[in-house]
């Protein structure tokens, strides 16, 4: 008797743990540009993989400032298929100097429902 009771106890103890499957991955969430001049402009592609079996929906891109932005293939990221997001760093538009740090926050309609992308370097005049 005793020994049924642990095996109902552990059986129960494990299955009411989450198990959280990450649904979709970036192909790089830290971009380096080292060191830039004040008048150039970064561009980096990287890439939104699907691992799900159902389309993905990227919903929205949020930023610090005017001066990241991003551009999308497709919002729609089919089952087990990537779309190219292209991420653009523009350091003129609010006079960047010195070693900097932006942030672009990918949303989803998946899990997990955000994902930070971090764009960073030396801005030289």
């Amino acid at each position: 008797m005793f020994k049924i009771c642990i095996l109902v106890t552990s059986f129960f103890s494990y299955s009411c743990k989450k198990h959280v499957f990450v649904k979709y991955s970036l192909s790089e969430d830290t971009l380096s540009f080292a060191t830039m001049r004040s008048s150039d402009t970064f561009q980096k592609t990287i890439y939104f993989k699907n691992h799900f079996s159902d389309h993905i929906k990227i919903v929205q891109f949020e930023t610090g400032c005017g001066c990241t932005t991003t551009l999308l293939k497709d919002s729609i990221a089919k089952a087990n298929d990537s779309t190219a997001i292209t991420i653009l760093y523009i350091p003129l538009k609010w006079k960047d100097s010195g070693i900097v740090y932006k942030y672009v926050t990918i949303r989803t309609n998946s899990t997990p429902s955000f994902k930070n992308i971090t764009v960073m370097g030396k801005i030289i005049q």
